[in-house]
């Protein structure tokens, strides 16, 4: 059953919006239109609506001119299958202006992509703007869906010869996620796309080794091998008129802190070879948590993180990449709850599926309260630690008064282990003594006695290679 509307809530929603989203262009306000007669005629089988769609397509006098002269799409309209081209041609169009919110609109509506939380406007900004991106941010931030969304738009233009690899810690993440999305996104527009989907690639011809293929770098030497060679190739078709002769590049990485080390140096050669801006871009998204590890250091401002101002939401790495923070306490779903004790009190939101006041109380209660916590830095304000994760999960202090010795009974046994993988593929050692113990001293000193000796392992030392 349908929930009764509550004009009370309507209310607040309508005013939150008002406050704090800007309102959609007249264009996009058209796309939308456009987007609901073309659902009606994809899922309804509705031909009239699909005709009405076409109608306010060929009313824009450009677009009807530069139609005609496309060979492939017939003077006069007969079948729908005439007037789907057209529809396809319409939203050609559109990305060739590189408007990608506008074709999100059309083929997908707001309700399923909607281009207007600030988090999402961050994202495909700056994959716009730069060739490298990071995108910083907790949970629910639209870092991944906004990115794999990004991708299949930027594909459309030339699926023949546009490469993305989905790279992910595993396969099964994987398919949950990044190509869970895709596959969704793909099959959920309004106007056909391009391309056949199967469990593990989105490709016209995926013997071409182009269209979006799965990589999950599982830990390990073969890691690096998944990403090797890759890089742009020559055409072998005519000139594309925005690309030129060279076909493009993309690589989606989610989880981005959980990447193989060895990994990082297959990136570095692609982009060490990249021809343009245009033609390889490399998108790493993670929620913030060890800003030592390779991702992390990829994230640190030019002039260190002391050069940057507590909110600030976007800026240049010292290794090159453009860095977007998504903070969800400047989302616009928090900012409402924040300005009015009613929104809160109802739970509403603007932007569903995104993270909102009552998750980010729930992050916090889960931290034992504490709002600056390691774990409410990452998930909530899209930041890695200020102090480093132990630090702050635990403090110095709790750490050094846990300390103890064991008192042994006679000879140990020296002992060194390995760690090759100790906090994001840093490798460790840690030495100590093992043996028979009757009892331990504790940090002040005090000696505990015990009944019977057991067997006991000392950590005397754990040092990162």
């Amino acid at each position: 059953m349908t929930k009764k509307p509550d004009p009370i809530e309507e209310k607040l929603i309508a005013d939150a919006f008002a406050r704090l989203v800007p309102e959609a262009s007249d264009l996009h306000k058209h796309y939308i239109k456009l987007n609901r007669l073309l659902h009606a005629a994809k899922y309804k089988d509705d031909i009239k609506s699909l005709g009405s769609a076409v109608q306010e397509m060929l009313k824009d006098r450009e677009f009807s001119d530069w139609v005609a002269r496309d060979k492939n799409v017939p003077k006069t309209l007969k079948t729908a299958q005439d007037c789907w081209l057209v529809a396809q041609r319409y939203l050609y169009r559109i990305l060739w202006g590189r408007d990608y919110a506008g074709a999100a609109l059309l083929i997908w509506g707001p309700d399923v992509f909607d281009p207007r939380p600030r988090s999402v406007g961050l994202i495909m900004g700056a994959l716009k703007e730069a060739s490298l991106v990071n995108a910083m941010g907790g949970a629910s931030s639209g870092k991944t869906y906004s990115g794999v969304a990004w991708a299949l738009l930027d594909w459309i233009l030339d699926p023949e010869w546009t490469l993305i690899l989905l790279v992910g810690p595993d396969s099964d993440h994987l398919k949950r996620n990044m190509f869970g999305d895709l596959a969704r996104l793909h099959e959920g527009s309004v106007i056909p796309l391009p391309g056949k989907l199967d469990t593990e690639s989105l490709s016209t011809n995926k013997i071409r080794g182009m269209g979006f293929l799965t990589v999950a770098l599982d830990r390990g030497p073969g890691a690096s091998a998944k990403l090797k060679g890759t890089k742009t190739k020559p055409r072998d078709a005519g000139d594309h008129p925005l690309f030129g002769r060279s076909a493009r590049v993309r690589i989606l990485i989610d989880e981005a802190q959980q990447v193989p080390v060895n990994a990082w140096d297959m990136l570095i050669n692609a982009i060490s070879n990249r021809e343009s801006e245009e033609h390889l871009k490399i998108y790493c998204a993670a929620n913030p948590s060890d800003e030592n590890s390779k991702y992390g250091k990829n994230c640190k401002p030019v002039g260190g993180w002391g050069s940057i101002t507590p909110l600030q939401e976007q800026w240049m790495s010292e290794t090159g990449w453009l860095t977007v923070r998504l903070n969800a306490m400047l989302s616009e779903n928090v900012k409402a709850a924040q300005a009015s004790d009613e929104f809160k009190r109802r739970k509403l939101v603007l932007f569903p599926r995104l993270i909102s006041w009552d998750k980010v109380q729930h992050i916090i209660r889960g931290t034992g309260g504490d709002d600056q916590s390691a774990d409410v830095y990452t998930q909530v304000y899209g930041m890695f630690p200020p102090a480093g994760s132990k630090q702050v999960v635990i403090k110095q202090t709790h750490v050094e008064a846990a300390k103890g010795e064991w008192i042994f009974v006679g000879p140990t046994t020296s002992y060194l282990t390995f760690d090759p993988a100790y906090s994001g593929d840093r490798p460790a050692v840690c030495a100590g003594r093992y043996g028979l113990a009757k009892g331990w001293m504790d940090y002040d000193g005090e000696i505990h006695k015990l009944d019977t000796a057991i067997k006991a392992v000392q950590v005397d030392s754990v040092g990162v290679i």
